[in-house]
């Protein structure tokens, strides 16, 4: 009976001793993210831990799969339980480059060889910040792709823009687009039906907003992150300034906004020598016309919307020490007489000489105000060039004052305000119109 009872004890106390034989080991993770997305902001930690049960392990790694060369080692921390920093440089080095899956699972290996795996972990990563987003505007006749870390206004022209798709990775919370910066005014984006795409088809009730307002801003985001937003301009259709042009001045090397085009429209300008200068006209940030060398007077026509426009280069102004520039004048659809006229007043307003009266100076701008006037009060009989400048003959003698106004230039030179106005549209190229000769023996 004694010897039963060890053989019973030496059995007992053997099958206690033994190994787990690693059938049994599982794993089970704690602290995985809702959402892992990288790369993590700076300063984040993101703590896994790996709780082993059901026997030792010999190893415990994170990887793509339970046969890659390329793995990380968990740490231990206590009996059956390992931790890492998913934040660790390491791991994300691993993540972004060695495992292609967008998954990964840790690994354990058992004292008798068998690899065991926890579920898998899904993660993602950002390519130049944008969340796994991409951003495509259907315009008719082609797709315009845009990165949304772009920082570049991002200008389209509202009546071709017939979709905007979000190309998403992963799950999104919100995703609309606003006319008002107050957001009054949501239009939401609809999910294409078993796509990972969101879309937004521009409605007439969406285009009449986005060009009243000018913008329209799209707002998205991801679970527990800040939503970002995307602000797309509305290209002008047309130019809105006051009267029937528009001038404004361009420092050589450097760009300036076409008047009345709210950002969309610029003229640059290179080196002004010789009398000349490189003209190019941009769109957008896109070439709109043929680049072209300008002289005084010269014109370059180009379109936006339905409507077509002049530029016309008035002035150049050369300094021995600054900045030179260059004057344009911008036009749009105008008879040839009152064209001819609006370049000539806009001229008189940039003009670098004096006027006088006797012993009262008139500035340029006074000068161009004296001439608006004289011709708004014979609006139907001043519509030719011509007219217009024995019209300013006429406001040179009698339009108040002592003696008749005189223009001096550089180099002391005086001469009477008819002489002077005649050799600007002359060096404009605006030949007064010719009357027809009368019939022959008449």
């Amino acid at each position: 009976m004694h010897t039963n009872m060890m053989a019973c004890l030496c059995f007992l106390a053997f099958a206690v001793a033994l190994p787990a034989s690693g059938d049994d080991v599982t794993i089970r993770l704690k602290g995985v993210p809702e959402r892992l997305v990288y790369p993590l902001p700076r300063g984040t930690n993101r703590v896994l831990s790996a709780v082993v049960k059901g026997g030792a392990v010999e190893s415990v790694w994170l990887a793509g799969s339970s046969d890659a060369r390329a793995r990380i080692l968990l740490g231990k921390v206590d009996e059956g339980e390992y931790q890492i920093n998913l934040a660790d440089p390491e791991v994300e080095g691993l993540l972004r480059t060695a495992v292609k899956t967008g998954q990964f699972q840790v690994f354990a290996l058992t004292r008798s060889g068998k690899v065991v795996a926890s579920l898998p972990v899904r993660y993602t990563v950002s390519t130049g910040g944008d969340v796994a987003y991409t951003l495509e505007i259907r315009e008719e006749g082609r797709v315009h792709g845009i990165r949304l870390s772009s920082r570049k206004k991002q200008w389209f022209r509202v009546g071709q823009v017939l979709s905007i798709d979000m190309n998403i990775q992963g799950d999104v919370f919100r995703c609309h687009a606003r006319g008002q910066v107050g957001g009054a005014d949501r239009f939401p984006f609809q999910r294409v039906c078993g796509l990972d795409i969101l879309t937004l088809k521009l409605t007439p009730e969406i285009r009449k907003k986005w060009r009243r307002r000018g913008l329209l801003t799209l707002v998205f985001g991801i679970h527990g992150e800040k939503p970002r937003t995307l602000t797309l301009v509305a290209a002008p259709e047309a130019l809105i300034f006051k009267g029937k042009a528009a001038s404004f001045p361009v420092v050589q090397r450097r760009a300036e906004d076409i008047p009345g085009s709210r950002g969309f429209l610029k003229v640059h300008i290179g080196d002004i020598t010789a009398g000349q200068t490189f003209v190019k006209i941009r769109a957008g940030g896109r070439p709109l016309v043929s680049p072209a060398t300008l002289r005084e007077g010269d014109r370059l026509s180009f379109s936006l919307g339905s409507r077509t426009y002049t530029l016309q280069l008035l002035e150049m102004v050369n300094f021995l020490i600054g900045d030179d520039y260059c004057v344009f004048l911008v036009t749009g659809k105008l008879l040839p007489g009152v064209r001819k006229i609006e370049t000539l007043l806009h001229a008189v307003r940039h003009a670098r000489v004096k006027f006088r009266r006797g012993e009262t100076v008139i500035t340029p701008r006074q000068m161009e105000a004296r001439l608006r006037k004289a011709l708004a009060a014979r609006p139907k009989d001043v519509n030719t060039l011509e007219a217009f400048l024995a019209l300013a003959g006429e406001e040179a003698k009698t339009g108040g004052g002592v003696g008749e106004i005189v223009v001096k230039s550089s180099g002391d030179r005086t001469e009477g305000l008819d002489a002077w106005m005649r050799g600007r549209a002359a060096l404009l190229c605006m030949e007064p119109e010719k009357k027809p000769l009368p019939p022959s023996g008449k």
